[in-house]
């Protein structure tokens, strides 16, 4: 093979018809491939019945991958539903959803391979606490004059 580069499966079939009335120097010269090459994808299909090479060692490397594809589309889901879900939320509704539970940098690296960026936390948000705004949205929800309205007018209470 050439240096570790994989021949297209076209050529492979090719080998293989012409072997059939052809040498194996031959063959090499036609297909500018070494008769090593011909050996081998001839071996190859003595072997396994085909052509097309079997995934190696080398391609089967590392542990597999906690997120499944399903598991990546809900994730997908929900950042398109809410794009600025935080990693934990994410995290948790995973876990509820699909059952799925996985570390925060399982996720970070499963968005990743999804090409997103990462949005970094800020200090404010790291000490949130949905209890303590619940229960302070729930005693000044009385009195909207005091909450701003965007373009940093306040709201009238006389309305």
């Amino acid at each position: 093979m050439a240096r570790g580069h994989k021949y297209s499966d076209d050529l492979r079939f090719a080998i293989l018809n012409m072997a059939r009335y052809l040498s194996h120097e031959t063959i090499a010269q036609y297909t500018t491939t070494s008769t090593r090459t011909v050996s081998r994808v001839l071996g190859d299909y003595r072997k396994h019945g085909t052509v097309t090479r079997p995934q190696t060692r080398l391609e089967l490397r590392g542990a597999k991958r906690r997120l499944s594809r399903d598991d990546l589309l809900f994730i997908k889901g929900m950042i398109s539903f809410k794009p600025d879900i935080y990693l934990d939320e994410l995290r948790q509704a995973l876990a509820e959803r699909r059952g799925t539970v996985v570390s925060t940098q399982t996720l970070a690296r499963g968005l990743a391979r999804m090409n997103y960026t990462r949005k970094r936390i800020t200090k404010a948000a790291a000490e949130r606490n949905q209890l303590k705004r619940a229960a302070y949205l729930y005693e000044y929800a009385a009195f909207p004059f005091l909450f701003p309205v965007l373009g940093g007018l306040r709201a009238s209470p006389f309305r």
